[in-house]
C-alpha cells in the first residue's frame, strides 16, 4: 500500500513538473516580467497603505487635539454663563429688596387707610 501511495505521489509530482514546464514554454520570460511587475505593484501598494495609515493617525491626533480645545472652551463659556446668571440673579434680588424697602406693600397701605378713615369718622 505504501508503494501505491509513493507511485501516486511521484506521478502527481511529475504532472506538476510537466504543468510548470508547459507554463514556462507558453509564458517563458513574460512570466518573470509579470511577477516583477506584481512585486513592484505590491510594494507600491504597501508603501501607499503605510503612508495613508500615518496620515490618518496624524489627522486623528489633530482631531483629538481640537476636540480637547473645544471642550475646554465650552467649559470656560459654561463657567462664564453661570457667573453671569448668578450675578443677574443677585442684582434682581437686590432690586426687589430695595423696592420692598422703599415702597409700602398693599396690606400695610390698606391698614393705614383704614386707620385714617376711622380717625376721620371719629372727628365728625
Amino acid at each position: 500500500m505504501a508503494k501505491a501511495e509513493n507511485i501516486e505521489e511521484e506521478s502527481s509530482n511529475n504532472e506538476i513538473q510537466k504543468i510548470n514546464a508547459i507554463r514556462d514554454i507558453i509564458f517563458g520570460s513574460d512570466m518573470q516580467e509579470y511577477e516583477n511587475k506584481f512585486e513592484t505593484l505590491k510594494k507600491e501598494l504597501d508603501d501607499r497603505y503605510e503612508k495613508q495609515k500615518k496620515d490618518l493617525q496624524k489627522l486623528q491626533k489633530a482631531i483629538d487635539s481640537k476636540m480637547d480645545d473645544l471642550k475646554d472652551h465650552v467649559e470656560e463659556l459654561r463657567k462664564q454663563f453661570d457667573t453671569r446668571v448668578d450675578s443677574l440673579t443677585s442684582d434682581v434680588n437686590q432690586e426687589l429688596d430695595q423696592l420692598r424697602d422703599e415702597k409700602t406693600d398693599r396690606h400695610t397701605l390698606g391698614a393705614l387707610l383704614e386707620e385714617i378713615g376711622r380717625k376721620l369718622q371719629s372727628d365728625n
